[in-house]
């Protein structure tokens, strides 16, 4: 990144990173006010995404407050393309945001932890089992790893997904299908069969009738004093 040249770039043609490893902004209100005040003191620090558009390495937060503000451009240094290749600008994100290690959601975590490697375990205050488990994790795409900071999908069942081959398709499925959940059922379910289809899975996520379930007369006699059999 050139040390002395900065570019005003409009806000919509910056993008956050392909592959994000932070995807909570947090509480901006400090940082609006600091901007509001100083303006953006730091340049953001940008690669070239193609057709004009740029993917922020630093910045996404001041980003975030410049939109509030209702700015239309922020000052930018943007980085040779070449040379920051995909691994590099993981490296960046996690370098310029260490502040921000105490608070990491689960899924935040788990890319920061593959950055980081074995130095996980200390920086982030893990056991080297929980690296290792972040490690297998790390391969889900990023929808599923919010479920998990959402709490749609617990670490077994995301341990589960890890082994499904055809993701793509129960994410197309779900993204097509808004209101069609999760389960632990339906993931164990999903994950039994051979070769993933649409039809398959929109077949085992589709919801269920209710189970009418008979209850004997001497059972409400018994048990349900005063109530009938409705």
């Amino acid at each position: 990144f050139p040390e002395d040249k900065s570019y005003n770039i409009e806000l919509d043609r910056l993008l956050p990173l392909r592959s994000p490893i932070f995807t909570d902004c947090g509480d901006l209100s400090e940082l609006s006010s600091s901007i509001a005040r100083m303006g953006i003191t730091e340049p953001l620090l940008v690669r070239s995404a193609g057709n004009g558009e740029y993917e922020i390495l630093s910045g996404n937060r001041r980003r975030a407050v410049a939109e509030q503000l209702m700015w239309v451009k922020v000052p930018c240094r943007i980085g040779d393309g070449k040379l920051i290749t995909d691994e590099y600008a993981r490296r960046i994100i996690v370098e310029t945001n260490r502040q921000r290690f105490p608070e990491l959601t689960l899924s935040e975590k788990i890319r920061v932890s593959a950055v980081l490697g074995e130095r996980a375990e200390k920086e982030l205050g893990i056991t080297s089992e929980q690296l290792e488990l972040f490690g297998r994790l790390n391969s889900l795409e990023q929808e599923f790893l919010l479920m998990l900071d959402s709490g749609a999908v617990s670490i077994a069942d995301a341990e589960i997904l890890c082994g499904i081959k055809e993701r793509t398709v129960l994410l197309d499925v779900l993204k097509q299908h808004p209101k069609m959940k999760l389960t632990s059922g339906k993931i164990r379910e999903i994950s039994g069969v051979d070769s993933l289809t649409e039809e398959i899975v929109l077949e085992i996520l589709k919801p269920k009738p209710p189970v009418m379930v008979a209850v004997p007369a001497e059972i409400i006699s018994e048990y349900l004093d005063g109530k009938t059999a409705e």
